[in-house]
């Protein structure tokens, strides 16, 4: 075979590498241009797409024809030298073959292991959607909240709970005042829940929200009856192990932490409550 058509060849292999190469490079460039100068975060005309494929496409279109001409070029100026010139041409042209298909196999083994990862990072992301919706319909939540007071002026909140979900949760309690949503008072326990529906009870003091309204509403002064309606906000959330954590979508793990997450549970409810707060500190109920 004549030289020129072996340099042909060569050129016919790097134009398979060059032509996607430039493609993918033109289109990423103009896409660019367009996002920095042109649309940014607007909506984009629906013809950009085809416009951006055409720029790809006629730069990598002529990346190939250049590399096929210029091999071909080269190879007939490569017969026009005498014999001894010309030895060892066809190792050359063998390398200048092998090297951009050898890219070509490396480059297609990397998208092949690239589109498996992403397949499983996918498959793993749908089954985590798939376990936290499960989760979301089955854990604990609030059915009921009521709050009595009792004659030695207490107050005894029950929590009503329902939900299938067996395991270890944490409920949070809290009492704001109506007009500024001061803390007054708050309280946290643990639970172990079993399937089905259960009850939880806990107790907190008027002496308590009025110390917390004198120190947190008052600053520390006094000579003030307060007559209002008091919140009470009750939210409750699973706790969950380390291993457990890391089944659970990413985004869903960061709401958790800031206590956003669907998973939790919340109501509230308001009661009354009266007691003087004197100069002295002293409460009179």
């Amino acid at each position: 075979m004549r030289l020129r058509y072996q340099y042909l060849i060569a050129g016919i292999a790097w134009a398979l590498l060059l032509g996607p190469l430039v493609c993918l490079l033109l289109v990423a460039v103009a896409a660019g241009v367009s996002w920095l100068w042109l649309f940014g975060d607007s909506p984009w005309p629906q013809a950009t797409r085809w416009v951006l494929l055409l720029i790809g496409g006629v730069g990598g279109i002529a990346a190939a024809a250049a590399s096929i001409v210029a091999a071909y070029l080269h190879g007939r100026r490569r017969e026009a030298l005498p014999p001894a010139a010309r030895r060892g041409e066809h190792w050359k042209i063998l390398t200048l073959i092998s090297v951009p298909l050898l890219l070509l196999v490396v480059l297609g083994l990397g998208i092949v292991r690239q589109d498996r990862e992403y397949t499983k990072a996918m498959t793993a992301a749908t089954q985590r959607e798939a376990a936290f919706a499960a989760l979301l319909g089955t854990r604990h939540r609030i059915t009921e909240l009521t709050v009595v007071r009792s004659p030695d002026d207490a107050f005894h909140a029950a929590v009503q709970l329902a939900g299938e979900r067996e395991g270890d949760y944490r409920l949070h309690w809290r009492v704001t005042d109506s007009g500024m949503g001061v803390d007054l008072a708050a309280g946290e326990q643990p639970l172990h829940l079993e399937r089905g529906e259960r009850r939880v009870d806990f107790t907190f003091g008027l002496d308590d929200l009025a110390r917390g309204y004198r120190a947190n509403v008052l600053h520390g002064k006094g000579g003030v009856l307060v007559d209002e309606p008091f919140r009470l906000d009750v939210s409750i959330g699973p706790l969950f192990s380390y291993a457990e954590r890391q089944e659970l979508p990413p985004g869903e793990r960061r709401r958790l932490e800031r206590g956003e997450s669907p998973l939790n549970s919340a109501r509230n409810t308001s009661f009354a409550g009266r007691f003087i707060i004197q100069n002295d500190g002293s409460i009179k109920k």
